[in-house]
């Protein structure tokens, strides 16, 4: 005798709608930080192309990306279609990054300089208008399919697990182009290619063919077109928003300039230029900050539900602050696998700025709407995108620039000198650490009625969050603790 299903409950759904959601997380990590991260491993030890250059045109590329941001999200709040206002884009923009990204690293051997930096900066240029006409709109739906406030939280959780997966798999790449399975290191990059265009393709698609847009959406569809301008300049009005971005953009900077040394100073100092040594560590330091990364995911979302956000994205910051310092001593020549004990200690913060963070972005969206009366949640998404991104594009180049002053010389192989590898060192553990201390320090005034205080207007009475209770003391207490292990 057939039995009667079960009728699908409302957790049912959600956990559906989160699951399906976070799948596009993998694209997303591929253009936000995947071929950042790939940059100075591909371009420099594999095809040989100077730091400076590459820091170049990426800089060039991710303005690019940055200045067409606001632009898109404009767009997309004002469009008004039968299949919503982000699904359109989000179908146009994977179709298009997937075949765009092919010739990213896949280029002809006998380009020269001059050809190769042209055939870099063209095809950057046309990979990164692709991602952000299905980011922006991405990235926006995540605000509207969760409506309360901690529900924004388990939503970009779930596309932030996604997001490990495909970071899980990029330090992975350049191990395998020294490995020989694919032929020569350039040989095998055109195989590379094809495996990110399949991922971004199916990671893109899921979302954009399993997801609906919520009735909500579709009431803001009937109000006013807003212009570019007005909305703009609405959106970096909010002081708390400014706070958000200020924050953000000072951890990116000194996480981006520092960090891109990391892989240098594997492969020079602790395993003295053997490339093909160093591989396997680098591979496994990326999985296990991966794997440390997703461990994190449901802790700190509980910590945000117990002492809010901010304080949970405090706490997180501060940790990374601890191991940022650390560093010195877990990158050893002596004792190579404490190397794995840094990314316990730096995987919680750099999760929580772009979940929590974001998680933040979307409770000022909220006000926002109320106040006004106005919808631009991809106005919002696409302000926080283009000052993430500005700060990332001229942060790599000064990492590059960085690379070339301290005396770095790829031709040199295992022979860098002892006060090159050095100045990695410092570099690698100053620079992020500053980030984090600046990132703690930032003022954190409780922001005046009416522009937005991070909570959900439906709350009220004891169960508002803690936006405006942050505990100032806390961060510095974190700071003083992180200085003293010194």
């Amino acid at each position: 005798m057939p039995t009667t299903p079960s009728p699908t409950t409302e957790a049912d759904r959600s956990l559906r709608t989160r699951t399906i959601y976070g799948f596009g997380g993998m694209f997303d990590r591929i253009g936000s930080q995947g071929l950042k991260d790939l940059g100075n491993p591909i371009y420099n030890l594999v095809l040989a192309i100077n730091p400076a250059t590459i820091g170049l045109i990426f800089v060039v590329t991710r303005l690019w990306d940055a200045f067409i941001d606001p632009l898109m999200g404009s767009i997309s709040d004002n469009t008004r279609t039968r299949w919503g206002r982000r699904r359109p884009y989000m179908l146009v923009g994977t179709v298009l990054a997937a075949f765009a990204i092919l010739p990213i690293f896949w280029m002809p051997a006998d380009l020269g300089a001059t050809g190769t930096a042209v055939w870099m900066l063209v095809t950057g240029l046309v990979f990164f208008t692709a991602f952000t006409i299905f980011d922006i709109p991405y990235r926006a739906l995540a605000y509207e399919l969760a409506p309360g406030y901690h529900a924004k939280t388990r939503i970009l959780a779930a596309r932030t697990l996604f997001t490990m997966v495909a970071a899980a798999a990029v330090p992975w790449i350049f191990p395998l182009t020294q490995s020989g399975w694919l032929g020569e290191p350039r040989d095998s990059l055109p195989w590379i290619s094809v495996g990110l265009a399949v991922l971004i393709l199916v990671s893109g698609l899921v979302p954009t063919f399993f997801l609906r847009e919520p009735p909500a959406t579709r009431a803001a569809e009937a109000r006013r077109r807003v212009p570019f301008r007005e909305s703009f300049f609405r959106t970096v009005a909010c002081r708390p928003f400014r706070r958000l971005l200020a924050m953000g953009a000072c951890t990116i900077v000194g996480v981006n300039l520092g960090f891109g040394f990391g892989t240098y100073v594997i492969i020079y100092h602790i395993y003295g230029g053997e490339r093909a040594a160093a591989a396997a560590t680098l591979g496994w330091f990326g999985t296990s900050f991966v794997g440390v990364a997703l461990l994190s995911v449901p802790v700190m979302t509980a910590l945000a539900r117990r002492i809010g956000k901010r304080d949970a994205l405090a706490a997180a910051l501060g940790l990374s602050l601890v191991g940022a310092i650390a560093s010195w001593w877990l990158f050893s020549p002596s004792h190579p696998w404490t190397v794995y004990l840094g990314p316990v200690l730096l995987a919680p913060g750099m999760i929580c700025l772009w979940m929590l963070g974001e998680s933040m972005v979307a409770d000022v969206c909220d006000v926002e709407t109320l106040r006004t009366g106005e919808s631009a949640e991809a106005m919002f998404s696409s302000v926080f995108a283009w000052v993430l991104k500005t700060a990332t594009a001229l942060s790599i180049l000064g990492s590059n620039l960085l690379l070339n002053l301290v005396g770095f010389d790829v031709t040199l192989g295992s022979a860098q000198p002892p006060e090159t590898v050095w100045w990695m060192r410092v570099i690698y553990v100053a620079l992020p650490g500053a980030g984090f201390v600046g990132s703690l320090a930032l003022p954190r005034r409780p922001p005046p009625r009416g522009q937005g205080n991070g909570a959900d207007p439906r709350r009220t009475g004891s169960q508002t969050p803690r936006w405006r209770n942050l505990n100032t003391a806390f961060s510095f207490r974190l700071i003083i603790l992180a200085a003293s292990t010194d």
